[in-house]
């Protein structure tokens, strides 16, 4: 299998994953609203992170779009379900126009670092600093939601 069938193979099974997991993640959304499910969206791109770190060829690349079509289905999912939640009706469309500018922003400036530290120092040192940052926005999420009680659950 060539390189560029085999890219558009694995892109496949990261958007069959992500279709296949998105209604049942809102399913369980709408049962289970909070920011449990937020943070878990978070932690689960860190198996993700270490596999990058440690894995390459065919079984990684298998592996690593499974798992991010899992977290980004998820994530997708129950932030939009919490951001609803968290604002009045009038204001979902703008809260959700903020939210796509700051995640917009938020991913340009990650993947500006992590690019320049997988170009100029090591792949796996990328990863692990984008772990790093997965368990920090973890546990800032979780600060925040216990010092305002906004569980929004």
């Amino acid at each position: 299998m060539g390189a560029v069938v085999f890219a558009l193979v694995v892109y496949l099974l990261y958007n069959l994953v992500y279709a296949g997991v998105s209604f049942p993640v809102g399913r369980l959304a709408d049962r289970r609203p909070g920011v449990g499910l937020v943070a878990a969206s978070y932690l689960l791109f860190l198996p993700v992170d270490v596999l990058l770190i440690l894995e390459s060829g065919i079984a990684g690349a298998v592996a690593l779009m499974v798992g991010a079509g899992l977290q980004i289905a998820l994530l997708d999912v129950v932030e939009s379900t919490w951001i609803s939640r968290a604002v009045p009706r009038e204001l979902t469309a703008t809260a959700f126009g903020w939210f796509g500018v700051l995640r917009g922003l938020g991913t340009l400036v990650g993947s500006i670092l992590v690019g320049a530290i997988w170009e100029y120092v090591s792949v796996s040192l990328a990863f692990a600093v984008s772990a790093v940052f997965v368990v920090a926005a973890t546990a800032i999420l979780l600060l925040k939601v216990r010092s305002t009680d906004a569980s929004l659950s």
